[in-house]
């Protein structure tokens, strides 16, 4: 007897890259070589160290002895691979009116300067496509290495404090002023900032002191007395001194001018980067894409202060590889022999060609699929490279998880940047949320492309529920259609109920204008079948929405789960022939329950037998198990291809069929209904949900 099953023909969702937590596992970090090594190499760097790291403030003659060998070690990084990053803060003026990175569209959030800032959004790379000549980049690179030696040493100076870690968690800190004897509550007040600029002795610059926390010498000092001086802690410890060094001179390069002072002390993206931190972009730069974080969590590390658990690399999210914010990033152990090769001076008697392989991480850097990628690349962790984690990239506060971010540094696509809803897949970025700028000299031999626009004015930035399918249309006599249309996506995800923050819009389709004196904006929502696929979600739709960002002094944050609705789980049951069949059975019954009370009348009446008539079709086929077809929609005159229904909408007026009349938002149900393949009685308990009401979706 032949047995009969339905067979699954809809595509199931595989699970999204950066998207699954994973511990560190000692065995594998053992087995890696990040801990429970056999070395015993002492540090024997030799030569002088840079200019820039010798003036230190009071340090005992303990301490400092433990500092030299991370210095040295630092002054050969900077040297070898530090000076592209540095040089392109010192090749044009940044704060020049027609310096390239103070365009607003060169990235996806509306940053509002103040009125007198001369501060840029972003710092241009020099150095990538379209190449610029050699003989220019050596000129750069002599130029950059004149300043760091002979005037940026004039405005440093360098001192170990006990409190920052201790008080803060701070590993460093590039103080805007002199320190002093000023407590930590007092540093870097814009009031301060300004008081001591006005007594630099340096014309258009300022003096900076930079902390490094207390712990690392003393750390080196005591597991020197221990007789440990050889081992891999003692490795590991200075090693990630000398990459907190490396990390405080990538703020200071640029607080070092008086006009980057802004009220909120916001620094600027470098390049690519997703993220506002010049430290890390420095490292990143220098070590080919991640910066080495310690394994024990931070707050275990405040409580006992060590490195025996190893080092790691962790992921820096950029626009040359990324188009999505992971939810948990990604890291990778560093192996013990990395760094002991980094002291031992016979490595660096190599050509300068193999100095870069010394530095970079062998297995991640370059072209790697480890650096390309969000998720984790386990092969390395087969193969006993790398020992693999993903950590959380967001926390809980109050009520609601948030994405993990320093004070005062953005994110630069605006949707990965506030709230985040662990069990929902991420949307991915569009390729024109994001328009780096290019130098001038690239300008002249790059390809034409359309300017970026604008960022939307505060006036314009308008807070809409994607999930509500009716929106009132107000307006005034002095804005027009034209003028008020508002439009970026929101992608949702139809298969799995789950309602997904947009990705962002090309710039041809993002408009926003507002007439002078308006108070109220207009604004269209269009649901339209998107057939474009990714590789985390076979069939995605597009909802237009606007997503307004937190701005200092501007408009208000919107509330946490604005334009998100949290999924029912789906049950797997249904895809079998008897729930199937229940499926059907519900909506049958609710289409003969469906006549209201009172009998319509007119129009009314042959809408609602043509929306019956709909429904007991839809009915009729939802058991044959049809895979879902994607519907394309004609946009010109709104008529839908053979094969599919007309989802289109109008623009300001709502929702309207094929023959121009209006759609209640009972028969979009029925029809989204229809699409996704469950009741109406489901559909209603997943509107009816907490997380729909706490949004406004009704």
């Amino acid at each position: 007897m032949a047995s009969w099953a339905i067979k699954e023909t809809f595509h199931r969702v595989t699970a999204q890259a950066g998207s699954t937590a994973k511990k560190w596992d000692k065995e594998e970090l053992i087995r890696c070589r990040a801990i429970g090594t056999d070395i015993t190499t002492e540090p024997n760097l030799e030569g002088r160290a840079h200019p820039l790291f010798t003036d230190w403030i009071e340090v005992k003659p303990e301490l400092h002895r433990e500092l030299k060998q991370p210095i040295l070690l630092a002054s050969k990084i900077l040297e070898a691979a530090g000076l592209p990053w540095l040089s392109d803060f010192l090749i044009d003026d940044i704060f020049d009116e027609d310096y390239p990175g103070r365009e607003r569209g060169s990235f996806s959030i509306p940053i509002f300067a103040q009125k007198e800032s001369t501060a840029p959004h972003s710092i241009v790379r020099h150095y990538r496509d379209p190449p610029v000549p050699r003989v220019k980049q050596k000129r750069w690179m002599r130029s950059t290495r004149d300043v760091l030696r002979n005037e940026f040493p004039k405005l440093v100076q360098w001192q170990i404090d006990e409190d920052i870690f201790r008080q803060k968690g701070w590993n460093g800190y590039t103080c805007r002023h002199p320190r002093g004897n000023l407590p930590l509550s007092e540093v870097d007040r814009y009031e301060t900032i300004e008081e001591f600029d006005k007594l630099s002795l340096h014309d258009g610059s300022r003096n900076l002191t930079i902390l490094v926390m207390a712990e690392y010498p003393a750390r080196l000092a005591e597991l020197r007395r221990e007789g440990k001086a050889r081992s891999e802690e003692y490795l590991i410890t200075a090693f990630m001194l000398t990459v907190t060094i490396l990390h405080e001179l990538g703020h200071a390069i640029y607080w070092r001018d008086r006009r980057s002072l802004t009220q909120d002390l916001r620094e600027p993206f470098y390049g690519g980067d997703l993220e506002m931190e010049l430290g890390d972009s420095f490292i990143a730069a220098i070590f080919g894409g991640w910066i080495p974080v310690p394994v024990r969590p931070h707050s275990r590390l405040r409580k006992d202060f060590s490195f025996a658990d190893g080092v790691a690399w962790r992921q820096v999210l950029n626009w040359d590889h990324h188009r999505m914010r992971p939810k948990y990033r990604a890291h990778y152990s560093i192996p013990v022999d990395y760094i002991a090769r980094l002291f031992t001076e016979a490595s660096w008697s190599t050509k300068p060609s193999g100095i870069k392989a010394l530095i970079r991480p062998q297995y991640l850097a370059g072209n790697s699929i480890a650096l390309r990628t969000t998720g984790l690349h386990m092969t390395l962790t087969q193969e006993n490279k790398h020992a693999t984690a993903a950590i959380a990239d967001f926390h809980r506060d109050g009520h609601n998880w948030v994405w993990n971010r320093r004070p005062g540094a953005w994110f630069r696509i605006v949707q990965y940047d506030n709230c985040v809803f662990p069990e929902l897949e991420l949307p991915m970025a569009a390729d024109g949320a994001i328009y780096e700028p290019l130098s001038r000299e690239q300008l002249e031999t790059a390809p034409t492309r359309d300017p970026p626009p604008p960022p939307p004015s505060p006036s314009s930035i308008v807070e809409i529920n994607p999930m509500e399918l009716e929106i009132t249309r107000t307006s005034t006599s002095l804005i027009t259609d034209a003028e008020t249309e508002t439009t970026a996506q929101t992608e949702v995800r139809v298969r799995g109920g789950d309602a997904l923050l947009s990705s962002l819009p090309s710039p041809s389709k993002m408009k926003a204008a507002v007439g002078v004196g308006a108070s109220e904006v207009a604004v269209a929502v269009v649901l339209r079948p998107s057939p474009r696929k990714s590789e985390y979600s076979p069939r995605k739709f597009a909802l237009v929405a606007k997503i307004p960002r937190p701005l200092s002094g501007g408009p208000p944050v919107p509330r946490c789960g604005m334009g998100v609705s949290k999924p029912r789980k789906r049950d797997r049951a249904k895809t079998l022939p008897l729930a199937r069949d229940r499926v059907v059975g519900g909506q049958e019954k609710q289409a003969r329950e469906s006549p209201s009370a009172s009998p319509p009348s007119g129009e009314a009446q042959e809408e609602g037998q043509e929306q019956e008539w709909r429904h007991r079709k839809g009915a009729k086929h939802a058991g044959k198990a049809k895979p879902l077809q994607r519907t394309r929609v004609d946009e010109e005159d709104g008529e839908a291809d053979e094969g599919g229904e007309d989802t289109s909408c109008t623009r300001p007026g709502g929702c309207r069929d094929s023959r121009g009349g209006e759609i209640s938002v009972d028969e979009l149900k029925k029809r989204l209904s229809q699409l996704i393949g469950v009741s109406l009685t489901e559909l209603e308990k997943l509107f009816e949900g907490p997380q729909c009401k706490s949004v406004g979706v009704e």
